[in-house]
């Protein structure tokens, strides 16, 4: 139902109240620590899926079929359940599963049009469509929120599959669209994009001063973004991230995972993408105990029928050659990782672990700590 077919109803009379009135409320998923309560309003909720349904952002229309395989507790949904009725767009709701063959068929079997995941989705998908030489028929545009996608992985999804690849980034205090990128193919890394209109974001660096320019904790204020607690309404995302004078984004790490190695950072995200390319690791994680610097890092890895030795030797080498040279300190072998229930790892959790099992080195001059 659109929201013409919703007014046109007999007996439908619009609720008056006024636009600041609580709409609803969302938690954040709660990856570095116990979940924020967010509100929203009518207005701040309005807003926000204005934004989202011009044609430079999600930009649907009513002859959309719109399947998101993030659930409707994860940032507001995405907007989604706002944004498909204000265009007349079909909203395709489906349960919460992690298998990619399970999404390509509802994706088929649905004639899904455009699709909404996290970067996890579609490394896994991409990973089912090239062994299996499936193809979807419907299809046309994905918007990939969370971490980003790594450029082959994007590159693989719009060449070779036929899908527009859209890059947003948001959080749940953004309501959540914030920025949103459309890959080009040109590029060998793809960013997070633009602020939409409404939204003005700023770095903060060390002297404490929001600029418009440079590197430092992103900053973001708009509509719909949550009140922060900083002058002149700044929020501080807690995220890591390089603003250019076009104001195009790209978020490297949240601050907490920031790494510098030789004097220049390394994105954690890259290093765990590399990690996932070793035969048997099905996923990777980084924890960083000493935040902006390349000491003490612990390499988490999820092996669960591959011999820990073997994965940690391969590991090494991956990473070596990567990286020129540079290593985790540690790592540990384990069968499966603590998630969120919006598919994050809980890097609080498996920092929070003295003793794990099955830990190795990664660095060979380096004792285990089961045998220290």
């Amino acid at each position: 139902m659109n929201h013409r077919d919703a007014e046109g109803s007999n007996g439908y009379v619009p609720a008056q109240f006024p636009e600041d009135t609580l709409s609803h409320v969302c938690y954040s998923s709660g990856t570095t620590g116990t979940p924020k309560v967010v509100e929203y309003t009518h207005r701040s909720t309005l807003l926000h899926t204005w934004a989202c349904a011009v044609p430079d952002a999600m930009g649907l229309t009513g002859a959309d079929r719109v399947m998101p395989l993030m659930q409707n507790f994860h940032a507001s949904a995405w907007g989604a359940p706002f944004v498909c009725p204000m265009v007349g767009a079909e909203l395709i709701l489906v349960p919460s599963t992690r298998d990619p063959a399970q999404w390509f068929q509802w994706i088929e079997e649905h004639q899904v049009t455009v699709l909404g995941a996290v970067s996890a989705h579609w490394l896994a998908l991409a990973r089912y469509m090239q062994a299996t030489g499936q193809r979807f028929s419907t299809l046309h545009r994905t918007v990939v929120g969370g971490t980003r996608l790594p450029f082959e992985v994007a590159y693989f999804i719009q060449e070779r599959l036929g899908v527009e690849v859209c890059h947003a980034w948001g959080m749940t205090e953004t309501s959540p669209l914030a920025t949103i990128e459309r890959f080009d193919g040109s590029a060998t890394d793809l960013g997070h994009g633009q602020p939409v209109f409404g939204i003005e974001l700023a770095v903060r660096g060390d002297d404490a001063e929001c600029v418009a320019e440079g590197t430092g904790e992103l900053m973001v204020r708009g509509h719909w973004v949550a009140t922060g607690a900083e002058q002149d309404d700044w929020l501080a995302t807690g995220d890591f991230a390089t603003l250019q004078a076009d104001a195009r984004l790209d978020v490297s790490d949240r601050l907490s995972d920031s790494l510098l190695v030789g004097g220049a950072p390394l994105s954690s995200a890259l290093v765990e993408h590399r990690a996932r390319q070793v035969p048997g690791v099905a996923d990777a994680a980084l924890v960083i105990c000493e935040p902006g610097s390349g000491h003490s890092v612990l390499a988490w890895v999820a092996a669960p029928d591959a011999e820990p030795d073997t994965v940690v030797a391969e590991l090494q080498a991956v990473l070596a050659q990567a990286f020129k040279g540079w290593c985790p300190t540690r790592c540990t072998v384990v069968d499966a990782f603590p998630y969120t229930a919006s598919a994050k790892v809980q890097k609080h959790l498996l920092k929070a672990q003295i003793a794990p099992q099955n830990e190795s080195d990664v660095a060979p001059t380096l004792p285990s700590r089961a045998d220290a």
